[in-house]
This record gives structure tokens, C-alpha cells and sequence, in this order.
């Protein structure tokens, strides 16, 4: 799970490369959540967060929602001209930038600024922008309007973006709003315009030159033929007193403790002790029968339709800064009556499904969770500093803390007192790390079969074949295979990957929750392994037939595509025209290019989303949004303008036996207010009449009704859990100028 911002318009994951659009709507969030790889390497998001439109893309993701800081290593060029001489500069609009320039802005509601950076050769470019009032996407293009990099991390403070590139041009760098409905002030520092470093350990170093003593920051390993031949530390490990950051200190991993739980199951069933095949409810009989079977293998490949235990969390009144025990979390889990979908018809990230392995370890090998892995896996391995942290109050020597950028400027802390695993809680090391990606080469501890056995990738009932296997994704980069793995919770952020076919493999481990470790990492291995990399390709998820840069719309064609549609669950979006473009944004969120593939079909390839406009005789009335496999239908609707009369037949308290909790839904004008337990109030857009957007944990809300028309229940939805009953129970006062009474 995590706690960066996860969007979607899909159902996925966290912190990725598309955490922008998924088919479940989420919040973070996050992101998601676009495709299986891309939700394994961020996974986690509840996201108040990580990995939308499809209920993944277009909506705003819950609190693992992850920041998206791309810095991308461009393809290289053989010589290096020098950079220009550029004098420093503070302009009061968009203009050229040049070293040390420094501009002050006021952005409108959905406005964008554009600025040109000039380069005469290959350079090192740093900056940040300062969010004062204002939440901002940073988006870096070459000169043909290709994006390098998009820089998207927390609402407030320093959005910081860094790249390497090794051509010659005029750049752009894009300052946009996230939302279309909101604005504010920001102010744009260029920092650093040098001259990149020659040799690999030169170059990491001016990644990470924003990472100083005075804040936090990450470690980084680099495992090349079984030796770590690149291991430093970069800030601090602690703020509050000096602890610098290196290839030993302690890191919580959240999600990349997924593998190691996959691999507990995987030496029981070597041992034939369990089946992959076998019903979880052979194992864990307090999860009550929902009429179908629902294997292991379902819940190491994300296809159980078990709801997310983060997401439920959220969705009962938890707070993700409270002790969280197993205890907690099994309870939870085991109360559900309704699944997602099918098992196996969909894959949806479900951190519910590795805490609930971790179950069934104890309970067939006879031992608690830890010491099994201890014993079988760490101990083996060498892994000295590695352990499971289940006890949110046992000393740590040498650990890192958990940070997030405050509102006002520095760093705040990121609280974190979990006390549960499976599907995170791993505490561990750079060199550690190292010793367990090296057994995906060896087999050392558990053999090749047991390797290969992880490596198999899930399968939907559908046939088709999913990135993620068991408790890694597999895929490919840059032409070499890919095991990878991300993950986020409160201010830490991981990510590993490894490169069987070369023996090499990358870590990233950071305590700070605007550090991207996927953008990162790649950009150690383009620096590193760039010898027996294939050619660098642009961000983003193929989709089939993208050449929409050529195709042309006639205007007549382009006005029917204008609108607003909803699906059932009250997931929707809106459409807009400009000038010969489309654009689409669901409630909360920012808005997407569409590009066309043909007059009625489109996709974002950023996040591997196509959308399908059906035309008829009468107009356009269906779109239909695939992402990862999954397909949603929404409907056109007309314009929907909210009562105050409306929200007050609503109001009312509403209780959830499966979470038992109650929310009471308050009339404020045109808007819902909802008021839940140990939490602050959250307020929610009519998106349509009886439907309504929120934001983590509550992403979509839908009214139901009896035969009279008085509102008898609600369903709510968040990124990983959809359409949780609460039944109305009575009703409470409207508020009175925003106070309740």
C-alpha cells in the first residue's frame, strides 16, 4: 500500500509509470494503475497509497497513490558539445530558461505554462517547482513534443524534476494544473544546467544531488555477476539526529515483501505440504463460503476479487497513521460477504490476499510468519539484517524513518505503526536485497524449481496471460527480461528488479514520499547496464495502433464525442473539445489526451487505456474503456444540476455491517458531507443523480432506493474495493452554513 497519490481508470496499482488511469475507481491516488507490471512495481497504493479512470485511471487514488517523478536517461549521443552560457534570470511570465533562472506564476484554473530550455549539448538539468497554492504536473518534452519525463509527487512543496539528456535542442518544460477546476501561485527553479558526469558512479551522484545531508533520501545498489559493484547511500536516515543513509541501513520495503511471502508458499508446496490449486478456505476456514472457490494461486496472481485490506481500512473509519495489527486486518477481511468479481475473471491488486497467505504459512508449517522466513529464506541466504516487523514497538538498530514534505516547506514525518505482514512489513537492506535477487540466478536456497515455479505468470479464466507471476511482475526492459517488484507505504519507497538473462539487478530504496524509485532505478540500469541494454524507449505502455499522430478529424465528426457519461457503479468522466483535440477527465482528477487511432477509437498511451466511442444513427451514446484486459461501458448522460432539496432527502446515518461502521451523510447545499469516526469530514460531488465523487477512502458513492423513492442504502467504492452495503438507519440535520448543528 502507500501513501503517494494514486489516480486510475482501471483497477491497479501504485506507484508506476501509469498511475494515472485505471478501470476501478480509486482516488490515491494512484498509480496505480495501469497495467499488471506497472501495478506490481508500484503496488501498493490504499492510497490515502498505491496503483482511476476505469476505476483505476480516472480516479483519484487512494492513499497508496505514488509520485510519479520520471527522470529518464535519453538516448546517448557519442560527443558532447558545450552547454551555452546562460545568465541568471527571474521572470514575472513563461519565457526562456537558462541556469539558475527562477520564475513566479499564478496559474488559472486548468492553465498550463510552457517554457523552452535551450541546450548546445548533453547536460545534467535539476529543478523544482514550489506548489504555494497550487497542486502541478511537470512535464518535460523534447522538440517534437515527445515526453521525457512527467514529474507528478506530492499536492504542496517542492515538485522536483531531473534529467539526464544527452542531445542537443530546445526543450519544454511544462507546468499544467492537476486539476481542471483548481489553481494557484507556484514558483519554477531551475537549479542546476551542468555538464553530465563521464563515468556511471559521476552520473548517479547528480541524480541524486538533491538528496543532501539535511533531508532524506535513498539507498542504491547495483548487482552485476553476483557482486554488488555499486552501493551508496544518499541523505538521511533520520532527521532527527545524524544518521547518514547506506547500503545497511534499514528500510521498511511495504510491497517488495510480496515475493518473500510468495516464496514461504512456494517451498510448502515444493515440500508438497499445500497446493497452489488448493481452496484458501482448506487453510482459512474463517473466511466464509461467497459460493466460489478461491485458490493460493489466486491470491499470489491478484485474481481472488478479494477487496483490498487497505482500502477497507480506510473505508471503516481507519486511519493509515493508526497501530494496524494482523488481528486488526484478519478481522476485517474475513467479515466481507461480496467479492470484486470472480475469481480469476479480473486481476486487481489485493494486499488482503498476501496478509492471508501469510496465514496459511503459520498454519502449515507450524511456525509464525517470521521465524519461518528467518529460517528458510534470510538465514540461508545471509541476509543478517533482514527480518519481518510485526511488533510496531521493537528497537531497529540502524533503521531508516519514514518523511513527507510539509505544506509549509521541509519534511514532516510519515507515521507508520504497522504490525501485520504478508503484504508488507519487510524490513531489509541494499545489501541484503543483493544476496536475494542473486538467488534468481543461483536457485541457492530452494532450487530452480522453485524459481521457476515464482516466474510463472498468472492467468485470467479469459486465457489471457497477466505480467504479474507470484509476487513479482515479469517482463521485459529494454530488451532483457525483467523481475521487478515496487512499494509504498507512509514516506518509504522501494523498488527492485533483476535481469536474469544478464545476472544483474537494481535497488532503490528511499524514506521520503516524493522519491520515485521505479524512475530512478531504470536510470541506474541505463547508466549501469547500458552495454547490454537494447535502444532507450519513450515512457508510457504500448497500445496497439497508436499512430494517431497522422490521423486527422473532421469537426463534424469530433462534436458528437463531447459530453458526459457514467457506468453503473457511478464511475464517469466528461469530455471536451479543443480546437481538433479531445480531452477526458473524470471528477477529481486531471484531465487526459485522447489520442485517436481512428474517428471513434482512442487511447492514453501513458497508462495502456483505449476507449471506444459507438456512433450511431442518433449520436454517440457508448463508450467503452479497456485497460489491462478489463472493459467498462458508460453511458451518456445529460447534465446533472444538484438540489439542495436533492442532498437533503439523502441525508441520513448509514451503517455497513462487513466494515461495521456508520456514515452519516450531511446535506451542505449541492454537496453530501460525510462524517465517520476518528476522521475528518469528507465531502462529495454529485456526479449524477443518485451518484456522487469523493476522494480516498471513498471514491464513488451510489445512492439506492425503495419502490417510494426514499433513499434505503448506499454503495460505496474505493480503488480496490467496490460496492460495500450500508443501510440507511435514520436522519440527522442538515449542516448550517458548513457547521453541523
Amino acid at each position: 500500500m502507500g501513501e503517494a497519490r494514486r489516480t486510475s481508470l482501471g483497477g491497479g496499482v501504485v506507484d508506476t509509470l501509469a498511475a494515472r488511469w485505471s478501470i476501478d475507481a480509486s482516488l490515491r491516488a494512484l498509480v496505480s494503475a495501469a497495467r499488471d507490471t506497472i501495478s506490481a512495481m508500484l503496488a501498493d497504493l490504499p492510497q490515502p497509497m498505491d496503483s482511476g479512470m476505469l476505476e483505476g485511471a480516472f480516479t483519484p487514488a487512494s492513499p497508496a497513490m505514488t509520485p510519479l517523478h520520471r527522470m529518464l536517461v535519453v538516448a546517448a549521443l557519442a560527443s558532447a558539445s558545450p552547454l551555452a552560457a546562460q545568465p541568471t534570470t527571474r521572470a514575472a511570465q513563461p519565457a526562456t530558461l537558462a541556469r539558475g533562472a527562477t520564475v513566479d506564476r499564478r496559474l488559472a484554473p486548468g492553465a498550463r505554462d510552457e517554457y523552452t530550455l535551450p541546450l548546445t549539448g548533453p547536460a545534467f538539468v535539476q529543478g523544482e517547482v514550489d506548489q504555494h497554492s497550487v497542486d502541478v504536473v511537470v512535464t518535460v518534452m523534447d522538440s517534437t513534443g515527445r515526453t521525457l519525463g512527467e514529474f507528478d509527487g506530492p499536492a504542496r512543496g517542492p515538485e522536483r524534476f531531473t534529467l539526464l539528456l544527452e542531445r542537443a535542442g530546445r526543450y519544454r518544460i511544462r507546468v499544467a494544473t492537476f486539476r481542471a477546476d483548481s489553481g494557484g501561485d507556484y514558483t519554477l527553479h531551475l537549479r542546476r544546467v551542468d555538464r553530465p558526469a563521464t563515468d556511471p558512479v559521476g552520473r548517479i551522484d547528480q541524480l541524486m544531488s538533491a538528496y543532501d545531508a539535511a533531508g532524506p533520501g535513498a539507498a542504491i545498489g547495483v548487482l552485476r555477476g553476483g557482486k554488488l559493484v555499486f552501493a551508496k547511500g544518499y541523505g538521511r536516515a533520520s532527521l532527527e539526529y545524524p544518521s547518514p543513509i547506506g547500503p545497511r541501513t534499514v528500510f521498511h520495503v511495504a510491497s517488495v515483501s510480496k515475493q518473500f511471502t510468495a516464496f514461504a508458499v512456494i517451498l510448502l508446496a515444493r515440500e508438497g505440504k499445500l497446493s497452489l490449486d488448493d481452496d484458501v478456505r482448506k487453510y482459512i476456514s474463517e473466511l466464509p463460503d461467497l459460493g466460489k472457490t478461491i485458490t493460493l494461486r489466486h491470491l499470489l496472481t491478484h485474481t481472488s476479487g478479494i477487496r483490498d485490506q487497505w482500502d477497507l481500512w480506510g473505508l471503516s473509519g481507519g486511519r493509515m497513521d493508526d497501530v494496524i495489527t494482523q488481528d486488526d486486518l484478519f478481522r476485517l477481511v474475513t467479515r466481507q460477504r461480496a467479492l470484486n468479481f470472480a475469481p480469476g475473471a479480473e486481476y486487481m491488486y489485493s494486499n488482503s490476499g498476501y496478509m492471508l497467505l501469510s496465514k496459511v504459512v503459520e498454519r502449515v508449517s507450524g511456525q509464525p510468519f517470521p521465524a519461518f522466513l528467518r529460517a528458510r529464506v534470510f538465514a540461508p541466504l545471509g541476509m543478517r539484517d533482514t527480518r519481518v516487523h510485526m511488533d510496531h514497538q521493537e528497537i531497529v538498530p540502524g533503521r531508516a524513518y519514514s518523511y513527507e514534505n510539509a505544506d509549509s516547506g521541509g519534511y514532516r514525518n510519515a507515521v507508520l505503526s504497522y504490525a501485520n505482514a504478508g503484504a508488507t512489513s519487510l524490513f531489509t537492506t541494499v545489501e541484503d536485497l543483493a544476496r536475494w535477487l542473486e538467488n534468481f540466478h543461483t536457485g541457492a536456497v530452494g532450487g530452480v524449481a522453485a524459481r521457476d515455479m515464482q516466474l510463472t505468470r498468472g492467468v485470467r479464466t479469459s486465457g489471457d496471460t497477466l505480467t504479474y507471476a507470484l509476487g513479482v511482475a515479469v517482463d521485459r526492459y529494454r530488451g532483457q527480461r525483467r523481475i521487478s517488484h515496487g512499494g509504498s507505504d507512509a514516506g518509504f519507497r522501494s523498488y527492485v528488479a533483476f535481469f536474469p538473462e544478464i545476472d544483474a539487478g537494481v535497488i532503490v530504496l528511499a524514506n521520503v514520499a516524493s522519491f520515485d524509485p521505479t524512475g530512478v532505478a531504470l536510470q541506474v540500469a541505463d547508466v549501469f547496464l547500458r552495454d547490454v541494454l537494447g535502444p532507450v524507449t519513450p515512457p508510457g505502455i504500448a497500445v496497439a495502433n497508436t499512430a494517431g499522430a497522422s490521423i486527422t478529424i473532421e469537426p463534424a465528426r469530433l462534436a458528437p464525442l463531447v459530453g458526459e457519461f457514467a457506468a453503473a457503479d457511478g464511475f464517469s468522466f466528461a469530455t471536451v473539445r479543443e480546437q481538433d483535440q479531445i480531452f477526458a477527465q473524470a471528477p477529481e482528477q486531471p484531465r487526459f489526451l485522447l489520442q485517436p487511432t481512428s474517428d471513434s477509437t482512442f487511447v492514453v498511451p501513458q497508462v495502456g487505456a483505449a476507449l471506444t466511442f459507438v456512433r450511431r444513427a442518433a449520436g454517440v451514446d457508448t463508450v467503452r474503456v479497456t485497460q489491462q484486459g478489463n472493459t467498462k461501458v458508460l453511458m451518456r448522460r445529460a447534465p446533472y444540476v444538484a438540489t439542495a432539496a436533492d442532498m437533503q432527502a439523502i441525508a441520513g446515518r448509514y451503517y455497513s455491517p462487513e466494515l461495521d461502521a456508520a456514515y452519516d451523510l450531511m446535506a451542505n447545499g449541492a454537496t453530501l458531507v460525510v462524517r465517520r469516526h476518528h476522521n475528518p469530514d469528507l465531502t462529495l460531488r454529485p456526479t449524477g443523480r443518485d451518484t456522487f465523487a469523493g476522494s480516498w477512502p471513498i471514491a464513488t458513492l451510489r445512492v439506492e432506493h425503495d419502490d417510494a423513492g426514499r433513499a434505503t442504502a448506499v454503495r460505496v467504492s474505493s480503488g480496490r474495493v467496490r460496492d460495500v452495503r450500508f443501510l440507511r438507519q435514520d436522519t440527522i440535520p442538515a449542516l448550517a452554513n458548513g457547521t453541523p448543528r
